[in-house]
């Protein structure tokens, strides 16, 4: 049973959006993606669900919305992607709000193979231990529907 990996994308330029989720599928991830294109609809999403992986370019969210993802789902890998270099004190502080890895757009590919596996390791945990948990309420006498509609992302039509 492969497990999909839940990533958040930030990213006004649909194009890029379009690139990177290609890149994803070409190094054989399996990926449920929920793009936006605002800090709104990205501080919703983070409201909404809980993410393996939050892609952020740092044009459109800025350091704002790094803080917003370490605040509130700090064991998600969050990679923030830009389109220009940016200096030395910026990168700092990226990583200062809880930014996982800086990578240029147009340099992707090489950061999936180390960083993103990873991810997807950490959903395949996820998965057993949901497993592990419904085996358990179904002998303690729990009904897995209860359980079901509880979970985080439950009833969320958002994903792509």
């Amino acid at each position: 049973m492969t497990t999909a990996i839940r990533v958040l994308h930030l990213e006004d330029d649909p194009a890029d959006a379009q690139r990177i989720r290609g890149t994803l599928e070409d190094e054989g991830l399996v990926c449920d993606i929920v793009w936006v294109q605002t800090r709104e609809h990205f501080v919703r999403a983070l409201e909404r669900q809980a993410f393996d992986l939050v892609l952020s370019d740092y044009e459109a969210g800025g350091l704002e919305m790094l803080h917003a993802v370490h605040q509130q789902q700090p064991q998600a890998l969050l990679i923030v992607l830009s389109t220009r270099l940016i200096s030395e004190e910026e990168a700092v502080e990226c990583m200062k709000a809880g930014a996982t890895d800086y990578v240029f757009k147009e340099r992707v590919r090489r950061l999936w193979r180390a960083r993103v596996h990873g991810a997807g390791a950490a959903a395949r945990h996820r998965t057993r231990a949901r497993h592990r948990l419904r085996h358990r309420r179904r002998q303690a006498g729990c009904r897995p529907r209860a359980w079901s509609a509880s979970s985080p992302g439950a009833g969320d039509s958002e994903t792509r």
